[in-house]
């Protein structure tokens, strides 16, 4: 027989397991910043030496795609309140449903999330002393109603399903650190939780990850107590990609298009120095120190042939870099129904920024998002009726009347927000080689090379060559 210590402290679902790089990417995707950084998105280069590349990484700059895509999507979902009808006996669900917040704030987390990667909502039950709590009233009143905790992807250890997709166990990680003492450091507890038909029960690690397995303890509720909420759909074997998958791996792409962009940049602006030298240790010091930009006189041995001299790069053709970051930046665009502008139907905005948005394609994203939030939401709710012994009818109806204004009008900030970053990138890139080269220029010299920055470098970025877009 297996030791079940093993057993339980390595379980992880195939599928789980399988696609844990690309949530990880969706994740700091939307998160961005140092998160993004510390994911080590930055793909390094098979020439490229460590040290340059750990340089290079802390220069990298991310341009978040995602963020923006994911909340105008969300805003749409909720822009109106979703329709609620279940037992006035639950009406807690309304305002109290997870750490203070009702169900309206829940929903709009849940969608958030399950667009980056698939999540279980648990909905529990907290416990409580018999021998103190002895009617519902006292239960009520001391507000210990079912509450809902929302597990991401890498806290979903295992499950099974029946024939018919219904859950029939999960495991999952409760696990937690421990700073309950202010005068020792914190310690991580390893808490897995098994959640079936019929029970839960506990399984708690210790540093030798021996298991100590905890009484199971029944729930009565004949289901588990939960729904899985995230595109693929977990409850089945299929593998499918998820709007955000294809977004964050394109917004990846950019952000080492630019990375590599900045470099070549960099490269073209500062020379190598070729020092003739028999030895390494015969560079002066005075060199070593302070390098030899502040050096009036450059001392170098007289006793051998050559002398001192720069070489550099020369000057670094860019379009390629920032034809790749439009080419993905278009392809993310159309990932929401924004077309090529060589198609028909092109009509220019106020602007002159032409828009070609595909309405029908994003409103049909929307609507099978809200169609499965529906689903979601209807189960969270009928399970809460389970813990309180209630039967009573759930209906619970997302709003299907997307606007096309609405969407072409969101869709159009989206198109400015993506594109303008190219631009403030040139124009940032182009100032620190100024301020490198000229580091001896007065403010005022500075301030009026800036403004020439700005002024010859203010055409709008496209996305697509010959392009126009619109609405």
């Amino acid at each position: 027989m297996e030791d079940i210590n093993k057993i339980i402290k390595t379980r992880r679902h195939d599928l789980l397991k399988a696609r844990i790089d690309t949530w990880n990417l969706c994740r700091d995707s939307y998160i961005g910043g140092e998160q993004y950084r510390a994911g080590q998105h930055l793909d390094k280069y098979y020439k490229e030496h460590s040290i340059s590349y750990k340089d290079r990484l802390k220069r990298s700059i991310y341009i978040n795609h995602v963020k923006p895509l994911a909340d105008i999507l969300t805003g749409f979902l909720f822009s109106e309140k979703p329709q609620r009808e279940f037992s006035k006996q639950i009406g807690y669900v309304e305002t109290n449903l997870s750490k203070s917040q009702g169900i309206q704030s829940v929903m709009q987390n849940v969608a958030l999330q399950s667009m980056l990667y698939p999540v279980f909502v648990l909905v529990d039950s907290p416990s409580f002393d018999n021998s103190q709590i002895l009617t519902k009233a006292d239960r009520k009143a001391a507000g210990l109603n079912p509450f809902c905790t929302l597990y991401k992807y890498n806290e979903i250890r295992d499950f099974s399903t029946d024939d018919s997709g219904r859950l029939l166990w999960i495991l999952l990680d409760n696990s937690y650190i421990d700073k309950s003492n202010p005068l020792t450091p914190p310690v991580t507890k390893t808490v897995y939780r098994l959640w079936t038909r019929e029970y839960f029960q506990d399984f708690t690690f210790a540093e030798k990850d021996e298991v100590s397995i905890g009484e199971q303890m029944s729930h009565g509720l004949g289901v588990v107590p939960g729904i899985f909420a995230g595109f693929p759909d977990l409850n089945n074997d299929s593998i499918d990609s998820s709007l955000f998958e294809s977004v964050s791996l394109m917004s990846k792409g950019i952000y080492n298009t630019v990375s590599a962009m900045q470099e070549k940049l960099y490269d073209s602006t500062f020379s190598t120095l070729f020092f003739p030298l028999k030895s390494g240790e015969d560079l002066p010091d005075v060199i070593k120190k302070s390098g030899v930009g502040s050096l009036v006189v450059v001392p170098y041995c007289g006793e051998l042939q050559g002398k001192p001299e720069y070489s550099q790069s020369g000057t670094v053709d860019i379009e390629p870099f920032l034809a790749t970051v439009q080419l993905l930046t278009g392809e993310i665009l159309k990932q929401v129904g924004m077309r090529d502008a060589s198609e028909k139907g092109i009509i220019t905005n106020q602007s002159g920024v032409a828009l070609a948005i595909e309405f029908r394609k994003t409103e049909s994203i929307l609507l099978t998002i809200a169609t499965d939030l529906e689903n979601v939401e209807r189960s969270i709710i009928e399970i809460v009726q389970r813990w309180e012994g209630l039967q009573d009818k759930v209906v619970v109806s997302y709003s299907r009347d997307f606007k096309e204004s609405d969407i072409t009008s969101k869709l159009e900030q989206l198109y400015n927000l993506y594109t303008l970053p190219l631009e403030s990138l040139q124009k940032s890139a182009l100032k620190r080689i100024v301020r490198t080269v000229l580091d001896d220029a007065s403010k005022e010299e500075m301030s009026e090379i800036d403004q020439d920055i700005e002024q010859h470098m203010s055409a709008p970025a496209t996305f697509n060559a010959g392009d126009n877009i619109t609405v």
